[in-house]
């Protein structure tokens, strides 16, 4: 940004501004010519990567039901996993503003904040609820962002997004009343209510 600013770039200020995901992109452009003044817009805008959260999405989806399909903590994807997965995920697309067309690399923690607070607040899940919500969109730009699982390799400008999750409140221990302990022992064997009651 120093450089940037230095150069009396603001064409590159307004890339930044609009392609977020790039700021790699721009920093080894800068170094590979050799300082912001010489870097073209126009060729940062021609080699960044367009595609989409849909259009890697229906890939996540299509690599989950590969065998050996593998989270990037090596673990075999179920198929309930991948289509929960699936379904969340589609979810997430629709309640973007840009929807499917959204590029990928946009999707930040920002972006996860929002939705996790729209789904507590609209969707009236608990803040734990809403975390299983979020797991699916991690676990999508972790693969989009792991050349060993993505063979067509990271999606520029994409990077794994972390979310601290809200922690499960414990539930409160309570006691049965006497009134339930008797329809209890009804329903109980002798030898098991004994147990039971001790």
């Amino acid at each position: 940004l120093r450089a940037i600013r230095s150069a009396k770039r603001n064409d590159l200020i307004r890339y930044i501004t609009d392609h977020r995901g790039q700021l790699d992109e721009l920093r080894k452009a800068i170094a590979l010519e050799g300082g912001a003044s010489k870097v073209e817009v126009d060729q940062l805008v021609a080699n960044a990567d367009p595609l989409s959260v849909g259009q890697v999405a229906q890939e996540f989806y299509e690599y989950c039901l590969q065998p050996g399909a593998k989270s990037r903590l090596q673990h075999a994807f179920a198929p309930t996993t991948a289509s929960a997965y699936k379904s969340h995920i589609k979810r997430f697309i629709k309640w973007l503003p840009g929807g499917a067309t959204t590029r990928l690399a946009s999707i930040d923690e920002a972006t996860l904040a929002h939705y996790h607070q729209h789904r507590v607040s609209v969707d009236k899940l608990s803040p734990v609820g809403a975390d299983r919500s979020i797991t699916p969109i991690q676990a999508l730009m972790s693969w989009a962002t792991d050349p060993a699982r993505r063979s067509a390799g990271v999606v520029a400008g994409a990077h794994p997004v972390r979310f601290t999750k809200a922690k499960a409140v414990p539930a409160e221990a309570k006691a049965l009343t006497a009134e339930e302990m008797q329809r209890v022992r009804q329903h109980c064997p002798p030898e098991i209510w004994s147990i039971f009651e001790v």
